[in-house]
């Protein structure tokens, strides 16, 4: 189960969630923020209307309040994975 760092509910002029602080509440590493803003956009919270990647505590809070979302990828068993590389004997 993820643990979420809830805080006080923010005043009307907090202001927008980079990527770090996203990562921080939702429980992932930056990168994987990154990397799953680019392959799966639609397993992170909507953006705000910026040029760079922001997101409104707000909206972000109200995602996970309906729960959409998704496991941390540790928690997500893949047996199915793809080992690359070349075929080994057996």
């Amino acid at each position: 189960m993820l643990h979420l760092s809830h805080q006080e509910p923010p005043g009307p002029d907090e202001a927008l969630w980079d990527i770090t602080r996203l990562a921080g509440f939702l429980g992932y590493s930056a990168h994987t923020i990154k990397t799953m803003a680019s392959r799966n956009p639609d397993s992170l919270p909507p953006r705000a209307p910026t040029k760079m990647m922001r997101w409104s505590p707000a909206v972000v809070r109200a995602w996970v309040a309906r729960g959409q979302q998704q496991p941390s990828p540790t928690e997500q068993p893949d047996p199915q994975r793809h080992r690359g590389g070349r075929p080994r004997e057996r």
